[in-house]
């Protein structure tokens, strides 16, 4: 609805500071309202209508002009135009202000003769309004105040002496500090430490460091801000001290220690609040107050905004529960110096109010501390605090119509948060405070999605000039008179509201030109917010002069964050080229500048013929002076990395003449950095440098040597390889140190460095050869190390192969490591005559993993048929590989080279008797394939020893033939007898030849049949039922028919009845 007319109004009398506002209002075609809203100053104001239903305009002017003349004939007054905001501001004139401030004078004036009467105010509230105005010429009156028992006045006079004061009321505040009061003690030694004589702040901080733990007092001498860190972090969070005050005391010692500041603060961002830290905090909220230390008042304040309470109180017996624990007397526990509770949600309430009523008198009083109290407020919140919009219903009432209407209330983002919306809305038209929760509201009928471009602070197309929107924040006058806040505001925070403030009330600021540097420009192209960003861009063009350059503006663009900024920088570059590259300093920002697409402008527009050599060796020079001091030593590599790449490849590409003659201190500086593209950097220039190897200092190469990067590494060995020959010989056991590194790159890069010193002394080649041999048959000491050895050795020292002995060929053969193998290979084939080898060694290589080497065996004797013919027993050794290749080239071999007249019975048996069973078989063939009659029992007996039940089955073939009436084979045949029998579940066919053949020569040969019965009586004993009837059958046969045969069976006759 559009606002026709509107007057604010304001009633002041003793405690009463009333606040009426009123508005004629457009509610459609012809139709008007009239609204108020009242209430006491700095709460929610209540709102109503005079008229229920819309009227006409003149009705509603009528309206309008009777309750305005009914306020003010009330005494009610105007403060102008409504400021529709939470707190409506204070319009006092200058006249009111020094009236108020003689007024006060005069009272205290009598009050310090003595003659004050508390009849219309209390003395204590005079002296503290005197120190909320900071009226300096208080000052001798406050001082011949005399002390009284009430405290709380004793309180409020060192409080007003320490912010209207100066070093006269020294002796004063000796004496309040000498209160049995501890709280005015406390604020009396703040007050001290402020404006006291040099004399008494040395006396205090005496005093102050004698109450300190020894180690803190040491950390504070040695102005050591880690010791001091720990020394409170063990005293707060391990010793967990109950001691109320010594944060308070280290903070009071900060005045003489200045460092001690930035340790507080990092120690007050995160101290709980909750017992026992929450009472120190509180001392240094006030503390902080009183010495007007804007940073911690703000950190604390702020804190308090975003943490609830550590306790809520009940609201029926006074009780609270803490950490799940129900205290009945919350009052009694809070008393105790061990209390278990602090910080409930009324202190935090209590504290919130207070904070908001400081900045809002700050304001009225035009105080020059509201801004920076204020800024450092501020910026205590972050994006991280917005916890998003959010609604809540309610039911209006209306007792006219009798119905319930639903209304929607809707908060923004960060807005339980009352500190933060005081200072960004507290002359909104949007925004409402609720008078219980302090939660920021829309005040209807503004709804969210109203929020204009102008609100966020980004500037209006046709805005008549800066400013012209509405500004929301509290007391915007102080805001304009300190643009210096401002610009700390813009550049350091981190929270949007925050940020749209800051940009809105710098672009309103009749002081913005002035203010509006080249860094201010670059931080506001850097913000993650886009009204930052269009504010930096519209300052850079306003402020850019292409006919007389600014150089720090055109270098804000071009190294901001920003890519539009950057296309705009780039093109003023391109503008100003030949001004610009005269400069060797705009030269060396060029090299250095972060953005990719600076250096790739750089890289196409800039080129080595520009610059003479002097100026090409200053710039050279300055930017390795200044490269490693911009990249810190933990620095993130992912980023640093590719820039200095970057700045590399530009000074390597533009003066490639210089850097041939870089100073060797700043390339030492480069390689001494931990960034890998720095000593990457620092080798590449190294490798172009003029200077010889030879005549670079010793500590470079063990600088490069002991890089924790491969390439450079690998650099400095190519490095080291550039000495002289005979400097590398001298040199020579670091060669040997680098063919056994722990780098691979090491040992890779110094290959050709050995080859290069062969040459020049072949004794080096021998030498190092037979020393680095025995490295191949035992275990790596570093992996990869034998692969990197052979190809040194195949690569640099093939010449020499000839001279290591046979024995240690043969033992690189049979070493565990594939390398050695392939060395041994190698070297086998092209240095030992296997005529002169054994044939059963020769033999062995079909056994070798390295296939290489069982091919060689192959071909051998593929060559030497006739040796291996006449070395059987060797060439049999063949069929010890284990490889299936081996084994198929034996088989194929044999079969096809061997006639019947080689195999003899032993050769042939000896295969049947190979443990893989497929040879075995293959044996049984040959044995079948190769049969002499004569060689029958031979087989027989020799066969019969095998296990393999296969071969026993076999051998039942040949009972018949070659043992059958041969007693004595017979006997010799025993044990397997007794292995063929003694089977379960297995060789039944032998068995049963096997009873057959005994029971067969037993019935025919007494003497074979001594040998049965004993065979077959310890048989019966063990082998299965059916087995044992068998042996039974056979042993009665054998009594019947030899009855003397000595027997363990008994014939009975059977009788006859």
């Amino acid at each position: 609805m559009q606002i026709i007319k509107d007057a604010s109004l304001f009633f002041r009398e003793g405690n009463s500071d009333k606040v009426y506002e009123l508005e004629l209002q457009q509610a459609g075609t012809g139709e008007y309202v009239v609204n108020f809203r009242y209430g006491r100053r700095g709460t929610a104001l209540r709102e109503g209508t005079k008229t229920i239903f819309p009227v006409s305009l003149a009705e509603a002017e009528r309206v309008y002009e009777k309750l305005l003349k009914e306020k003010t004939d009330k005494g009610y007054q105007h403060t102008g135009s409504a400021s529709h905001g939470l707190q409506p501001p204070l319009k006092a004139t200058a006249a009111a202000a020094q009236e108020q401030e003689d007024k006060i004078l005069e009272y205290l004036q009598i009050a310090s003769r003595g003659r004050w009467q508390d009849d219309h105010w209390k003395l204590s509230r005079l002296v503290w309004r005197t120190g909320e105005l900071k009226l300096v010429g208080a000052e001798p009156y406050l001082v011949n105040l005399p002390r009284q028992k009430d405290e709380f006045f004793n309180y409020a006079l060192a409080w007003a002496l320490g912010r209207c004061a100066n070093i006269t009321a020294t002796d004063k505040l000796m004496e309040l500090r000498r209160s049995t009061d501890p709280k005015v003690a406390r604020i009396a030694t703040v007050a001290l430490s402020k404006i006291g004589t040099p004399a008494a702040q040395q006396a205090l901080d005496d005093e102050l460091m004698g109450r300190l733990p020894a180690s803190l007092r040491e950390a504070l001498r040695n102005n050591n801000a880690e010791t001091l860190q720990e020394g409170l972090h063990e005293l707060l969070y391990e010793l967990q001290s109950r001691q109320p005050d010594f944060l308070f005391t280290i903070y009071l010692l900060s005045r003489k220690y200045p460092f001690v500041s930035a340790v507080l603060l990092q120690v007050l961002a995160t101290l709980p609040f909750r017992p026992p830290y929450f009472q120190q905090i509180r001392y240094l909220l006030k503390a902080g107050e009183l010495l007007e230390d804007s940073s911690v008042w703000g950190l604390i304040n702020a804190r308090i905004d975003k943490n609830k309470g550590f306790f809520k109180r009940s609201r029926w017996d006074g009780g609270a529960l803490v950490e799940g624990e129900y205290i009945r007397k919350i009052e009694d526990e809070l008393k105790r110096e061990d209390s278990r509770a602090a910080y409930s949600d009324k202190t935090r309430r209590y504290l919130q109010k207070r904070a908001l009523r400081l900045l809002t008198r700050m304001g009225e009083a035009k105080d020059r501390s509201f801004t920076p109290f204020a800024r450092d407020l501020l910026l205590q919140y972050t994006d991280a605090d917005n916890r998003g919009p959010s609604q809540t219903y309610t039911y209006d009432y209306d007792p006219l119509t009798r119905r319930s209407t639903l209304v929607t209330h809707h908060f923004p983002a960060f807005s339980e948060y009352p500190l933060l919306n005081l200072l960004l809305y507290r002359n909104s038209r949007r925004f409402e405070m609720t008078a219980n929760s302090l939660k920021l509201r829309y005040r209807p009928p503004h709804q969210p999605s109203e929020t204009t471009a102008a609100q966020r602070g980004v500037a209006q197309p046709g805005a008549a000039q800066r400013g012209a929107a509405q500004r929301e924040e509290a007391f915007p006058a102080l805001w304009d008179n300190a643009p210096q806040d401002l610009v700390i505001l813009l550049q350091q925070n981190r929270c949007q509201p925050v940020n749209a403030f800051a940009v809105k009330a710098f672009r309103a600021n009749p002081y913005y030109r002035e203010f509006s540097t080249p860094v201010l420009i670059f931080d506001l192209l850097n913000k993650p917010y886009p009204e930052s960003n269009a504010l930096g861009m519209e300052i850079a063009r306003e402020g850019y002069d292409p006919a007389n350059p600014d150089v720090e503006l055109l270098f804000a663009l071009l190294d901001c964050n920003l890519l539009e900024a950057q296309a705009l920088g780039i093109s003023w570059l391109q503008a100003a080229r030949r001004k610009i590259l005269q400069e060797k300093e705009n030269v060396v920002r060029l090299l250095l500048a972060k953005q990719p697409a600076v250096g790739q402008w750089t890289k196409d527009n800039v080129s080595p013929n520009l610059f003479h050599s002097t100026m090409a060796k200053g710039v050279t020079e300055e930017v390795l002076e200044l490269l490693p001091l911009m990249v810190p030593p933990d620095a993130e590599p992912a980023s640093a990395n590719p820039w200095v790449a970057q700045v590399g490849e530009l000074l390597l590409l533009l003066f490639p003449e210089a850097v041939k003659e870089a100073s060797l201190p700043h390339v030492q500086l480069l390689l001494s950095h931990p960034l890998e593209a720095m000593q990457a950097l620092g080798v590449k220039i190294l490798l172009r440098h003029r200077t010889r190897a030879e005549e670079l200092p010793a500590g470079m190469f063990e600088t490069l040597l002991t890089s924790p990067y491969a390439s450079v590494r690998a650099s400095g060995v190519d490095l080291f390889g550039r000495l002289t020959n005979y400097i590398l010989y001298e040199r020579r056991e670091v060669l040997v140190s680098f063919c056994l590194s722990i780098h691979p790159e090491v040992r890779q890069q110094v290959i050709p460095i050995v080859a290069k010193l062969v040459q020049y002394r072949s004794g080096f080649g021998s030498e190092l050869l037979l020393l680095l041999l025995p490295l191949f048959w035992q275990k790596e000491n570093h992996e990869g190390i034998h692969a990197d050895l052979l190809a040194l050795f195949q690569e640099s020292l093939l010449p020499y192969f000839k001279e290591i002995p046979e024995d240690k060929i043969w033992k690189l053969i049979e070493a565990r490591f594939r390398t050695a193998h392939l060395l041994g290979s190698q070297l086998l084939h092209q240095h030992v005559a296997l005529e002169k080898v054994p044939l059963e060694r020769i033999a062995g290589l079909a056994n070798h993993e390295l296939l290489e080497l069982r091919q060689l065996a192959w071909r051998y004797f593929e060559a030497h048929v006739p040796q291996a013919r006449y070395e059987r027993e060797a060439t049999l050794k063949l069929l010890d590989a284990p490889w299936d290749d081996s084994w198929l080239f034996t088989k194929q071999y044999l079969e096809t080279h061997f006639r019947t007249e080689d195999w003899t019975p032993a050769l042939l048996v000896s295969i049947c008797d190979h443990k893989r069973e497929e040879v075995q078989q293959w044996g049984l063939r040959l044995i079948n394939k190769h049969f002499q009659e004569e060689d029958g029992a031979d087989y027989m007996l020799k066969l019969s020893q095998h296990p393999n039940t296969g071969l026993q089955l076999y051998v039942t073939n040949y009972l018949r033939h070659y043992a059958a009436g041969h007693p004595e084979r017979i006997s010799g045949l025993h044990y397997y007898f007794v292995a063929v029998l003694s089977q379960v579940n297995s060789g039944r066919v032998a068995k049963e030849r096997v009873f057959d053949f005994l029971q067969q020569e037993a019935l025919a040969s007494e003497e074979v049949a001594r040998g049965v019965v004993p065979l077959i009586s310890r048989i019966s004993a063990t082998i299965a039922i059916h087995d044992k009837a068998r042996c039974l059958l056979l042993l009665a046969q054998l009594k019947k028919q030899y009855p003397e045969l000595d027997s363990a069976i008994t014939i009975k006759e059977p009788k006859t009845v």
